[in-house]
């Protein structure tokens, strides 16, 4: 390690425990990030200030005006380009001496193995379920650590799984043993979040994952910290092993990943790339205030609008006959909708995985 980057680190070098050993063993670790939004953002920042040799940063969705105010590794001259490549422009400003590795794709059954296998922690900072869930089930089968959280406006809750050295002491599936459905909670989108909130939990999953490559105490497998922001009340909830566990116990369920493990996700979540819109009606369920005029080029096609808002207890009226594409902003939402189509025999109903991105894709 040159002078110059070992006086970049100067300051974290100085701490107990730390030197110059400390600071190669991150220079030589892999990081995986999973969605950078207000989680994974500021935990991309501070893995490039810590000195994290390569860190993968996996989204397929574009920044947008609305991201801003909480994802802040992105700048207002970045709308509309990749968060992958626009995170990889902030950090190579920021510190040369950390490589960014581009995933421009979402995570599916299908791709989550060859996606996290080369890397030494996941970092999950996604926003739905069912990805969660996945997430959690290929590190523990890959023996992969993993560091968890997710939020709810001013509350959010963070998890360290040390899957590397030990799969025998229990895993997030003995204290959910099946997977709550998509929608059950609303996303940042319809609950709103005040960015400070991701923005402390991203930060604090950064700082479980230095923990856990250096070998330093962190959070148990079994627990997880809980912070209310809005009174800064805190507590950890710790739960043990279940030898019923379906992923980790004694008569395990799960032995390897499954698409329909997972709400069946490529069975109705559909790429831009194996899209032809001749053969759907095109539904946009995003709400009116995310509707830019002239974003899209909708003469080119009918487009129907329904908002979001208006679908959350109830169901569209469309007919079982025909074929039906749903997208939103970034496929959340649809994601969770056509989940209840489906379970309403609405069984030609599908999900745009990229959202706008691939809509626009679709209308170029």
């Amino acid at each position: 390690m040159k002078k110059e980057e070992q006086n970049f680190y100067k300051r974290q070098i100085n701490l107990p425990n730390f030197g110059i050993e400390g600071q190669k063993k991150l220079k030589n670790s892999k990081v995986l990030v999973v969605g950078a939004g207000g989680l994974g953002s500021p935990a991309i920042l501070y893995l490039a200030a810590a000195g994290i040799g390569e860190i993968g940063v996996c989204d397929f969705d574009n920044v947008d005006i609305t991201n801003l105010h909480r994802q802040i590794i992105f700048d207002y001259e970045q709308i509309g380009n990749p968060k992958t490549n626009s995170s990889k422009e902030k950090i190579n400003k920021f510190n040369p001496f950390v490589n960014i590795t581009e995933i421009k794709e979402g995570i599916t059954a299908l791709n989550v193995e060859s996606i996290i296998k080369d890397f030494d922690v996941v970092l999950d900072c996604t926003d739905n379920f069912s990805t969660k869930f996945l997430l959690h089930d290929a590190c523990y089968l890959n023996k992969i650590n993993l560091v968890q959280a997710s939020i709810y406006q001013f509350e959010g809750q963070l998890q360290a799984f040390n899957f590397s050295d030990d799969i025998t002491s229990g895993c997030f599936r003995c204290l959910w043993e099946t997977m709550p459905e998509d929608g059950c909670v609303n996303n940042c989108a319809e609950a709103g979040v005040l960015g400070v909130v991701p923005g402390i939990f991203g930060t604090l999953q950064a700082l479980e994952t230095i923990k856990v490559l250096l070998g330093w105490k962190s959070l148990s497998r079994n627990e997880s910290f809980i912070f209310d922001l809005s009174n800064l009340s805190n507590k950890k909830i710790k739960w043990k092993k279940k030898e019923s566990c379906p992923l980790c116990g004694n008569n395990k369920k799960i032995t390897k990943i499954k698409s329909e493990n997972y709400n069946n996700m490529e069975n109705f979540e559909i790429s831009y790339e194996n899209v032809d819109l001749t053969k759907f009606k095109v539904v946009d369920i995003r709400e009116s205030f995310e509707r830019v005029e002239g974003f899209l080029k909708e003469d080119k096609i009918e487009i129907e609008h329904i908002p979001y808002s208006t679908l959350q207890n109830s169901l569209p009226e469309i007919s079982k006959d025909e074929a039906y594409l749903f997208y939103c902003r970034s496929g959340r939402r649809t994601y969770e909708l056509v989940y209840r189509l489906r379970k309403n025999n609405f069984n030609n109903t599908f999900s745009l995985a990229e959202g706008i991105v691939g809509m626009n894709e679709l209308l170029k």
